[in-house]
């Protein structure tokens, strides 16, 4: 996978243009709605203004998730990457490395996995480190949400401060009772009707010739793939959340 890469001035993820429509893809669906609901031969009217508002929320949302939060600590780059490793054994993950930049990815590169945030990246300051955990840029994020920051934040820094004062390894895993966070389900009730929706309105089109036309087709067609994207990596982190609950 590619390496990430953080700007330790503004204490920003730093994206490449792939990575931003991935990062940001979520802010194209309510044209994608007006498009093929409201408009008439791609005219604009004042449901575009609508689209348009709800749009840069999403953007303006996405833009603050690739900001870091920064922590005073007395330690060493060398101490960031063991405490990485701790959390990544922790978690089953892989860790990469840079002069600048430590980070910690899933296994499954594709999957929604029920005990990751899909990525962990950190790096050292001059009076401690930055850290982040949100969705992985380098694939099709779910939007709005940082998965699981508070605990991987929580386990990162327990390692650290483990490290620091000469502890050895202690195994740490986070709860798996979070999934159902108040916010999580708001979001859920919002994204699952309207993902439904997309997807229903998707068939509606391909199999209503009187309807269908290229607008239409294409605009329905950007959305039902990230609905459907969507909808299959949070189902796939719920039953994975189950299983796992269940085997402990």
């Amino acid at each position: 996978m590619s390496e990430i890469n953080v700007n330790l001035k503004t204490k920003r993820l730093e994206l490449t243009s792939w990575q931003y429509l991935k990062h940001f893809y979520f802010a194209l669906i309510p044209f994608a709605i007006y498009f093929v609901t409201v408009s008439v031969d791609w005219s604009i009217g004042n449901g575009f203004l609508v689209a348009l508002v709800i749009s840069l929320i999403v953007i303006l949302i996405q833009w603050r998730i690739l900001k870091f939060k920064e922590f005073k600590i007395n330690c060493t780059h060398q101490d960031l990457i063991d405490a990485m490793h701790r959390s990544a054994r922790s978690l089953d993950w892989n860790v990469e490395s840079t002069l600048d930049v430590i980070y910690a990815y899933d296994k499954e590169v594709f999957e929604y996995r029920y005990n990751t945030g899909y990525l962990i990246v950190v790096a050292k300051t001059n009076s401690g480190f930055i850290f982040n955990s949100l969705s992985d840029p380098r694939k099709f994020v779910v939007p709005l949400l940082k998965p699981y920051y508070k605990l991987n934040l929580e386990v990162f820094k327990k390692h650290l401060i483990d490290i620091v004062k000469g502890i050895d390894y202690n195994e740490t895993f986070p709860s798996l009772s979070n999934e159902w966070t108040f916010k999580k389900i708001l979001v859920r009730i919002f994204l699952y009707p309207l993902s439904l929706a997309l997807i229903a309105l998707f068939f509606y089109f391909l199999f209503n010739s009187e309807a269908l036309s290229f607008k239409s087709f294409i605009a329905s067609a950007i959305s039902f793939i990230v609905s459907v994207v969507y909808l299959i990596y949070d189902i796939k982190g719920i039953v994975k959340l189950g299983t796992n609950n269940n085997k402990k």
